[in-house]
Protein backbone atom coordinates (compact mmCIF):
# COMPACT_ATOMS: atom_id res chain seq x y z
CA UNK A 1 0.00 0.00 0.00
CA UNK A 2 1.37 3.37 -0.97
CA UNK A 3 0.34 6.55 0.82
CA UNK A 4 1.42 9.94 -0.47
CA UNK A 5 0.54 13.43 0.65
CA UNK A 6 0.00 16.27 -1.79
CA UNK A 7 1.72 19.62 -1.20
CA UNK A 8 -1.69 21.05 -0.23
CA UNK A 9 -2.13 18.38 2.45
CA UNK A 10 1.39 18.98 3.73
CA UNK A 11 0.68 22.71 3.87
CA UNK A 12 -2.43 22.06 5.94
CA UNK A 13 -0.38 19.90 8.35
CA UNK A 14 2.29 22.61 8.49
CA UNK A 15 -0.32 25.23 9.35
CA UNK A 16 -1.60 23.06 12.21
CA UNK A 17 1.92 22.59 13.58
CA UNK A 18 2.71 26.30 13.30
CA UNK A 19 -0.51 27.18 15.13
CA UNK A 20 0.57 24.90 17.98
CA UNK A 21 4.03 26.50 18.01
CA UNK A 22 2.47 29.94 18.13
CA UNK A 23 0.45 28.82 21.15
CA UNK A 24 3.70 28.49 23.10
CA UNK A 25 4.89 31.55 24.96
CA UNK A 26 6.88 33.39 22.32
CA UNK A 27 7.94 36.96 21.96
CA UNK A 28 5.57 38.94 19.75
CA UNK A 29 8.40 39.61 17.28
CA UNK A 30 9.17 35.88 17.03
CA UNK A 31 5.51 35.06 16.53
CA UNK A 32 5.30 37.59 13.71
CA UNK A 33 8.41 36.12 12.09
CA UNK A 34 6.96 32.61 12.14
CA UNK A 35 3.65 33.79 10.69
CA UNK A 36 5.45 35.79 7.99
CA UNK A 37 7.56 32.75 7.09
CA UNK A 38 4.43 30.62 6.78
CA UNK A 39 2.52 33.16 4.69
CA UNK A 40 5.37 34.39 2.49
CA UNK A 41 7.60 31.36 1.96
CA UNK A 42 5.54 28.27 2.72
CA UNK A 43 2.52 28.69 0.44
CA UNK A 44 0.89 25.54 -0.99
CA UNK A 45 2.59 25.91 -4.37
CA UNK A 46 6.00 27.01 -3.13
CA UNK A 47 9.21 25.08 -3.60
CA UNK A 48 9.64 24.75 0.16
CA UNK A 49 6.31 22.97 0.59
CA UNK A 50 7.00 20.72 -2.40
CA UNK A 51 10.39 19.73 -0.94
CA UNK A 52 8.77 19.14 2.47
CA UNK A 53 6.07 16.99 0.84
CA UNK A 54 8.73 14.95 -0.96
CA UNK A 55 10.66 14.40 2.27
CA UNK A 56 7.55 13.42 4.21
CA UNK A 57 6.47 11.00 1.49
CA UNK A 58 9.97 9.50 1.31
CA UNK A 59 10.11 8.98 5.10
CA UNK A 60 6.59 7.54 5.14
CA UNK A 61 7.47 5.09 2.38
CA UNK A 62 10.66 4.10 4.19
CA UNK A 63 8.70 3.48 7.40
CA UNK A 64 6.18 1.34 5.53
CA UNK A 65 8.98 -0.62 3.85
CA UNK A 66 10.70 -1.20 7.18
CA UNK A 67 7.44 -2.35 8.77
CA UNK A 68 6.86 -4.80 5.92
CA UNK A 69 10.35 -6.22 6.27
CA UNK A 70 10.04 -6.46 10.04
CA UNK A 71 6.83 -8.47 9.86
CA UNK A 72 8.47 -10.91 7.46
CA UNK A 73 11.45 -11.42 9.76
CA UNK A 74 9.45 -11.68 12.96
CA UNK A 75 5.95 -13.15 12.75
CA UNK A 76 3.38 -11.56 15.03
CA UNK A 77 2.45 -14.89 16.64
CA UNK A 78 5.85 -15.25 18.28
Amino acid sequence: MKVQFTPEEVHTMLEAVVEEVLGVKLDQKDRASVRRWLVDEMTPGSTGVKVLADKINEQLQQSQDNAAVSSIKKPDWI
